[in-house]
């Protein structure tokens, strides 16, 4: 990406305008949108809909099959039809080839997770109860990563980190695109909750849950969107969306978890905390420390105001 000024920019669109008929941006992003909350309320239904039915076989294949095509479908759509852009301009690069990043993403998790608990057990505040590597826990690990790589991390970085972000960036300099990606990647689940709550009278967590929700899908999607701009592709961040989501789950004071911990703070309500979601936002806050201690390292800082023109010849 390099950064552009103003002429330069208007004159790109003029021409754009000039010779090709398509959507505004506004546009483009509003319908995106709006199919992305549907697809998701839509999920929510067929889930729930299996499970009152007593079909859980259903399940992976609603996971898996179903809510990734209809996602990744859209984005196709929407890529080579509405915005008339090459595919791989949003990043989804060939497996083999995003190996490396993918790996670093899941690195950033570990090394991430490892300060975190590490701050807390020198606080006193948590302790290892059992390392519990038995078949059935790490057969439940495969399978769970494997299901939610499909139903989370590939339809979501390709939708947010890659379409989303890909159009802002358009017109808007690297913050601020990255500020808007956030802020629609936090309001996709919210609308979503709405809908299913208020119109089809699913139920939907209190209000309380939102304090600290909301706080997290912001960290969440500021720090997947720096893993995207890092790598120049969609692995980095899908590596850190997967290990991220695995990391909370086996690693947790649940009976069944591969590493069993013991929260014992002796601050009042923060063993509330972070048992709730302040464990995944601290979790978070620690993951941006330490990737911009690593940029630092690297000596590679972002190009904070740096806009990336559309191009009909996107590489």
């Amino acid at each position: 990406m390099y950064q552009a000024d103003n002429s330069s920019i208007k004159q790109a669109d003029n021409a754009l305008r000039a010779t090709e008929r398509r959507p505004a941006l506004f546009w483009r992003l509003l319908l995106f949108g709006l199919g992305l909350v549907g697809i998701i309320v839509l999920y929510i239904e067929l889930l729930t809909g299996a499970q009152k039915a007593q079909l859980p076989q259903l399940i992976p294949i609603i996971q898996i099959l179903v809510y990734p095509g209809l996602t990744l479908g859209l984005t196709y759509i929407f890529r080579r039809w509405l915005d008339k852009r090459p595919w791989r301009g949003l990043g989804l690069i060939s497996p083999l080839a995003g190996l490396p990043s993918f790996l670093q993403g899941i690195l950033l998790v570990f090394v991430s997770s490892a300060f975190f608990l590490g701050l807390l057990g020198l606080a006193g505040w948590v302790h290892i109860v059992a390392f519990q590597p038995t078949p059935s826990i790490l057969i439940a690990l495969l399978v769970n990563a494997v299901v939610t790589f499909f139903s989370e991390p590939l339809l979501e970085e390709t939708a947010m980190r890659g379409y989303i972000y890909r159009n802002l960036n358009t017109r808007w300099p690297c913050w601020l695109a990255i500020l808007g990606q956030t802020i629609l990647f936090t309001s996709w689940p919210l609308a979503s909750y709405l809908i299913t709550g208020g119109l089809l009278g699913q139920e939907i967590p209190p209000a309380s849950y939102y304090l600290t929700y909301i706080p997290q899908l912001l960290l969440f999607g500021f720090i997947l969107q720096l893993c995207r701009i890092t790598a120049g592709n969609l692995w980095m961040n899908m590596g850190f969306h997967l290990a991220y989501l695995e990391v909370l789950r086996f690693i947790s004071p649940e009976a069944k978890a591969l590493i069993r911990i013991e929260f014992t703070p002796t601050l009042p309500g923060l063993e509330h905390f972070l048992l709730g979601d302040g464990r995944a936002i601290c979790l978070l806050i620690v993951s941006i420390v330490v990737f911009f201690a690593w940029q630092a390292l690297r000596r590679r800082p972002i190009n904070w105001q740096a806009i990336d023109p559309d191009s009909k010849q996107e590489q």
